[in-house]
């Protein structure tokens, strides 16, 4: 049953990857997208937890797909100038999971989650970004 909810999950989050890619600005495409990452995994209690634990599994085919996903919104990103060159998928998983899990038990989660997200994208902009 998990792992339904869970493949339903990256199905959604990789759609959506998809549609944003055609964003305007590309930053805020990623932004948006892991604001999206932060939610699915906070949807359920331990789900996040779940949901770090799969990403770091080298071999899962959801792991791939995600960090496709994320790897083609933070290069268009990068590309743009609007995040820092170097920075990889993985980190910005690692970071996004963090306020995932650090919030999901929060009365206001998702407030949380926000601000706490606009502080990691302050340390992913490049230096005078545009």
């Amino acid at each position: 049953m998990l792992e339904t909810v869970f493949r339903d999950h990256v199905d959604a989050l990789c759609g959506r990857a998809r549609e944003l890619r055609s964003a305007s600005s590309p930053g805020a495409a990623l932004k948006e997208w892991l604001g999206e990452v932060i939610s699915y995994g906070s949807a359920e209690r331990g789900l996040a937890a779940s949901l770090l634990a799969a990403l770091g599994e080298e071999n899962s085919s959801c792991r791939a797909a995600v960090f496709e996903a994320a790897d083609g919104l933070l290069t268009r990103a990068q590309d743009a100038g609007e995040v820092r060159p170097g920075v990889s998928a993985g980190q910005v998983f690692k970071l996004v999971n963090a306020v995932a899990l650090v919030t999901e038990t929060e009365p206001d989660a998702p407030g949380q989650a926000a601000g706490l997200l606009e502080l990691v994208f302050h340390g992913l902009a490049a230096p005078g970004g545009r």
